[in-house]
């Protein structure tokens, strides 16, 4: 398949990084894709970065958001410029080994499909890596993910099931995935390495403690009872110390 994929990403105050992501997009073996990056009201010189990749590619598509809407406002916004079915996701401090695409589009040949690989998480002091075996359905999501957002892609049957990322302080990927997941019946592992999700000092993802509450909101949101919320967090929270391990996911800011 040689279907054209369309790649989404939000922008904030990503000047001294967005390089490294577009570079690793123009070194994709799967050529055929569509950058739709969002900047979402950056302060630095991000959006002169992003103008200046479009004029150098075709392919990448910048579009401005009015004010900062966060990354889940931001990928809701850039999903309006998106005009096909197969659909991934990358940061703008993030990156995918070369061959990403051409793997991942062959897990989700079939329309109403979604695939997700490992990653590296790469600290400013030291690395892991979590490589998924298990599918995922949309009850296990509660209880704690193998998916990460930089390496799921969808396969949609249409545009009209892409469903909206949250808009809250955390877990907006979380929402959108148990979106989609209610949409298609399951997500495929593919059991490699193939992206590395850096993480900055500021990273709201790092403190674990903070999401807790973020945890059982989404939880409740979904209609789940306060037992079972809390039940899913406390899940949550034993999955995290199992996929990386007591240091890493009680590590400081």
């Amino acid at each position: 398949m040689n279907k054209q994929v369309y790649i989404v990403t939000p922008a904030y105050n990503n000047e001294n990084f967005v390089n490294r992501t577009f570079s690793c997009l123009k070194n994709q073996t799967y050529t055929n894709w569509k950058w739709v990056v969002v900047d979402d009201g950056s302060e630095d010189a991000t959006l002169q970065r992003l103008i200046e990749f479009s004029a150098m590619d075709n392919r990448v598509i910048v579009k401005k958001n009015l004010g900062n809407k966060g990354a889940g406002g931001a990928r809701n916004f850039g999903l309006k410029f998106v005009d096909g079915n197969l659909l991934t996701f990358i940061d703008a401090d993030d990156e995918w080994n070369p061959n990403f695409l051409e793997i991942m589009v062959q897990k989700v040949l079939k329309p109403n499909s979604m695939a997700f690989g490992g990653y590296k998480r790469k600290y400013p002091n030291s690395e892991n890596i979590f490589i998924p075996t298990k599918k995922i359905s949309f009850t296990d999501l509660f209880r704690g993910s193998d998916i990460s957002c930089l390496t799921a892609i969808y396969h949609f049957a249409n545009n009209s099931e892409i469903p909206k990322f949250g808009e809250i302080r955390a877990r907006n990927d979380l929402i959108f995935n148990l979106r989609v997941l209610q949409v298609i019946d399951y997500a495929e592992p593919v059991s490699e390495v193939l992206a590395t999700y850096h993480i900055q000092k500021r990273s709201i993802s790092r403190n674990k403690f903070k999401l807790i509450y973020w945890q059982y909101y989404v939880s409740r949101s979904f209609q789940r009872s306060i037992i079972l919320s809390i039940k899913d967090v406390i899940h949550w929270a034993f999955y995290g110390l199992k996929k990386y391990q007591i240091f890493n996911f009680f590590r400081k800011k």
